[in-house]
């Protein structure tokens, strides 16, 4: 008898710890966030000194990744096509203006699958 006690004691204190957990992932839109900016900082990362112009596409997981010249043509910004969390829309680095042709944005959405955020975001960077 005291086995069975002590053993629905241990199950309670994990039902309740697990339910904390899942409690605070669930009304903490920042923590189901991190791994898809996780994702996008280790693409930054390994691409750092990258040079070349033009688009790049990269997938890690199930996460499709566009990598597009700033306008300066300094840096890459990288985006996720399809972002599963909110914001739904993440770019890194931010703040860097990004201009691509028709032909490039005709080549990201005919290759992806991109959410309705990233595609008006891509829309309003085609240049004229």
């Amino acid at each position: 008898m005291r086995k069975l006690i002590l053993s629905l004691s241990l199950l309670l204190n994990f039902a309740f710890i697990f339910w904390l957990l899942f409690r605070g992932i669930a009304s903490d839109p920042e923590l189901a966030n991190k791994p898809e900016w996780s994702i996008l900082q280790s693409i930054v990362a390994e691409n750092r000194d990258d040079t070349s112009n033009g688009l790049k596409f990269a997938r890690i997981g199930d996460r499709d990744i566009i990598g597009i010249k700033s306008s300066s043509m300094s840096r890459r910004v990288w985006m996720l096509a399809s972002p599963h969390e909110v914001p739904r829309l993440k770019i890194m680095p931010t703040g860097i203006n990004v201009r691509i042709s028709r032909a490039e944005y005709d080549k990201i959405t005919d290759s992806l699958k991109i959410n309705k955020e990233t595609q008006l975001f891509l829309q309003n960077s085609v240049e004229d």
